[in-house]
């Protein structure tokens, strides 16, 4: 959706300069108008503090004021903005303010199918689990889905392939913290990866991911669900039995636990997949489906879990990066089975 904006302002340079700025580099967010505009069904009126104080009050519009003193929230009552700030940061600030003021739909109106999550885990280390949700991502968004990739795990398995990376997963934590206008939060958090995916970077510091509590995950997952900013929400996280991989589980529609085939990593999923038997988890064990990602192990040997559905796995790669095996295990057939 489309902010349309009328300026009020006596200064022709400033106000000429701002809508050349918005037209041509943020188009598809925001249409800037003049004042005297009477046919642009504008929703917001930004107004200069001089013309605010002679008794410009434009009907059925969100009054803005342009205030020429950083710092000041409020003139006469209605809320203000500093004038002398980039282009680009000013109209942000301003929908931030509309929507603070409950005047503004912040759900995209994309909603034509159900937003699905898949969660990539794997109580094993090492074994590609990052790697395997930066390939189905891959997959995804190359067959035209709208993707967003979590990087919930501690120590950024992500990080590495994403490009370009960008360390905002800090600034999302905090809006999550803050319960307020959370979607358009995201939304403006949101980046891209040249394959297409959108993604929120990796944190600023390895501590802050401690602030992620239980209640902001299920808030994240769920707001990115019902927002329509995505089809498909792809998460890679750690492997554990505690209450934060369990609302992640609760959470998925569907779940794949990654094994490279060796004793070691078949062990550990073993152990997992026999105790959620065990904890008569049949809901997740239905939804839950075991890849092989052998690269990391010279041999490889199969699990024989017959309550766990196998779909394969993939030969190893050897002297290549992450992201390239990435980029080619995305064109492997297996995925259009899963």
């Amino acid at each position: 959706m489309k902010l349309i904006i009328a300026i009020y302002d006596e200064n022709t340079t400033y106000m000429t300069r701002l809508t050349e700025y918005a037209n041509r580099n943020m188009a598809e967010e925001f249409q800037l108008v003049p004042g005297d505009d009477t046919t642009s069904g504008a929703g917001i009126a930004l107004i200069s503090e001089e013309m605010y104080r002679q008794g410009i009050r434009p009907e059925n519009m969100f009054h803005l004021v342009l205030c020429n003193i950083n710092g000041v929230e409020r003139v006469d009552g209605c809320p203000a903005i500093f004038r002398y700030q980039p282009a680009d940061q000013l109209l942000i600030n301003v929908r931030r303010i509309f929507v603070e003021q409950n005047r503004y739909e912040t759900v995209t109106e994309v909603k034509n199918s159900k937003t699905n999550t898949v969660l990539f885990l794997s109580p094993a280390g090492g074994v590609g689990t990052s790697t395997m949700a930066m390939t189905f991502a891959i997959h995804a968004a190359q067959t035209g889905r709208r993707v967003i990739l979590l990087d919930l795990t501690q120590f950024s398995g992500l990080g590495t392939m994403i490009r370009p990376v960008e360390q905002n997963l800090s600034e999302t934590i905090f809006a999550l913290k803050m319960k307020k206008n959370v979607v358009m939060s995201l939304k403006e958090l949101l980046r891209e990866d040249i394959s297409g995916i959108q993604y929120f970077g990796i944190t600023e510091r390895l501590q802050d991911m401690a602030e992620l509590e239980v209640e902001d995950v299920r808030l994240l997952i769920r707001t990115l669900k019902e927002s329509g900013l995505a089809d498909l929400i792809v998460i890679d996280a750690d492997c554990r039995m505690d209450p934060m991989c369990e609302t992640m589980k609760t959470e998925a529609d569907r779940i794949f636990l990654i094994s490279d085939g060796s004793e070691t990593a078949n062990l550990k999923v073993m152990r997992y997949a026999v105790a959620l038997k065990q904890e008569g988890e049949n809901e997740q064990i239905e939804k839950t489906g075991l890849i092989y990602n052998r690269f990391g192990s010279t041999e490889g040997e199969k699990l024989n879990l017959p309550w766990l559905k196998e779909f394969g796995g993939f030969q190893r790669i050897r002297e290549a990066g992450a992201r390239t095996i990435a980029e080619q295990f995305s064109r492997n057939a297996l995925w259009d089975r899963v």
